[in-house]
């Protein structure tokens, strides 16, 4: 299993652009201060976190831009998607291991 794309709009620094980042086997983040490293990774909490309080929303987590006033704000949208491939389904030899790690229901047999 790999998270090969993330998807974040209107979540913490991302704004209601939309922005898609695209992961590798080995990924890293480098960035300036404020450009996005640590709510990308916030953004990973609030799709797989363990606990029901990872996951939840808080209102800090929505962007608003500078020039906006938090009162005047009705109602905002947030995205946060992630594209999961499976390239252990796409090999043609296919060891029980892998096979027995995938969910029965996402195998075509």
């Amino acid at each position: 299993m790999l998270i090969s794309k993330l998807y974040l709009k209107n979540f913490r620094s991302f704004d209601d652009e939309g922005t898609t980042i695209t992961l590798n086997n080995l990924s890293g983040f480098v960035g300036e201060n404020s450009s996005g490293k640590t709510a990308l990774i916030h953004s990973l909490v609030k799709l797989f976190g363990v606990s029901s309080h990872e996951r939840s929303l808080e209102k800090s987590d929505f962007h608003i831009p500078k020039q906006s006033k938090v009162e005047s704000i009705k109602e905002l949208n947030l995205s946060i998607e992630a594209r999961i491939d499976f390239p252990e389904l796409l090999e043609e030899s296919q060891d029980t291991l892998s096979r027995t790690n995938i969910p029965p229901f996402l195998i075509n047999s």
